[in-house]
């Protein structure tokens, strides 16, 4: 099946109507041809858009008669309502444009047309409107253009993608000590299509882009991942974050040594990543399970009789991170991490140690917490 089969059958199972198109910008118009016959078109695009990239998307819609719009960076969607009531269709090319695009379409209806200028899902089928309207539900768009040539940050997009392998990887750990089935297929395909993926090519930056689709329709199942709650913050980024995540998982299963009886410092360590992360204690508190002590100390008997199954799983997703790192020599480590005491005194130690609390999973480092094996710090005092 090939990648584009992939994410059609994807969309069919999440119940969207999008569909994604390999062509080059100036086929916009023959696109929306297959959406809107007949009709009045509107064009958004933003201030840093690209003037010749622009100028091709409007020259593909003159028969659609294009009223442009183009938005600043702290610009709002609102000047789109002032469109007139005949236009049916939006196009949009840049990234806020997609989100500003899919904003219209959903309160106007009509027709949408996304022509991404990143090889990333993340506007194309976000679930919510950014500020100021967070949290408003954005219908997803009709179609999407696919055009290798104005793809820009394949290398980051690549990695953003690879990094669903460590989704898939929390995912089965978490099923194994909760007995929860979990299919994390679908994200390992997408982790493999990103890793042989040329992102430095057009074609490659369209894989990427294919990738990044399959991976987001995935992830729709799964609750939040601690991994990618923290890479969107760490130095290094997903690429970083992939490569010392899976040494620290192998290291676990290879020399973890849990401490009997052990009970975490739960509110503190939620107030503490609250705190580093900006987000809601409550929120991060939510994803806390606390166990039993029956539960607890079951936790201790599986973790001895799934290391050795797990310890081969995370040494094949240290192999896929210095694949997609490339290290420059064979055996260097891309990330700079060893083992021990290296990882330990690694900058990322401090983000490992807060993607516990970053989901209801019980991934590598929930386990971590669990076993009495990351930091437990004490009550945050109350404000005098």
């Amino acid at each position: 099946m090939s990648i584009e089969e992939e994410v059609s059958a994807a969309l069919c199972r999440c119940g969207l109507r999008t569909r994604l198109h390999r062509a080059k910008a100036s086929a916009a118009g023959e696109i929306l041809h297959g959406l809107l016959p007949v009709g009045r078109a509107a064009l958004v695009t933003e201030e840093r858009t690209d003037a010749a990239l622009t100028e091709s998307v409007r020259a593909a819609l003159r028969a659609y008669r294009p009223a442009c719009v183009v938005l600043g960076e702290k610009d709002s969607f609102m000047p789109l309502f002032a469109l007139p009531d005949d236009v049916r269709a939006v196009v949009a090319v840049g990234d806020r444009a997609l989100l500003a695009a899919r904003f219209f379409r959903t309160l106007r209806g009509g027709f949408a047309l996304l022509l991404p200028v990143h090889p990333s899902a993340e506007g194309l089928f976000a679930s919510a409107a950014p500020a100021p309207w967070d949290g408003y539900p954005l219908d997803e768009p009709d179609a999407v253009l696919a055009d290798g040539d104005i793809l820009q940050g394949g290398r980051d997009a690549r990695a953003d993608v690879a990094l669903s392998a460590l989704c898939a990887e929390e995912l089965e750990v978490d099923g194994l000590f909760t007995e929860t089935p979990h299919d994390a297929r679908g994200l390992r395909r997408a982790a493999d299509i990103a890793a042989g993926s040329d992102a430095a090519s057009p074609d490659g930056r369209e894989d990427v882009l294919f990738a990044s689709v399959l991976a987001c329709l995935e992830k729709r199942a799964f609750p939040a991942f601690g991994c990618e709650a923290v890479a969107r913050r760490a130095p290094g980024g997903s690429g970083a974050v992939l490569a010392y995540f899976a040494r620290r998982y192998a290291a676990l299963f290879a020399h973890g040594r849990p401490r009997p009886f052990f009970v975490p410092d739960y509110a503190a360590r939620a107030a503490r990543a609250a705190a580093r992360l900006g987000m809601p204690p409550a929120s991060l508190f939510a994803n806390v399970r606390v166990p039993t002590g029956e539960q607890s100390f079951d936790l201790g008997v599986r973790f001895a009789e799934v290391r050795q199954r797990l310890c081969t799983s995370a040494k094949l997703l240290v192999r896929f991170a210095d694949r997609i790192l490339q290290p420059k020599r064979a055996g260097e480590h891309a990330d700079g991490a060893g083992g021990g005491d290296a990882l330990a005194a690694h900058p990322l130690a401090a983000w490992y140690d807060l993607s516990a609390e970053c989901s209801p999973l019980l991934s590598a480092p929930a386990l971590e917490r669990e076993f009495g094996l990351l930091e437990n710090p004490a009550p945050v005092q109350p404000a005098p």
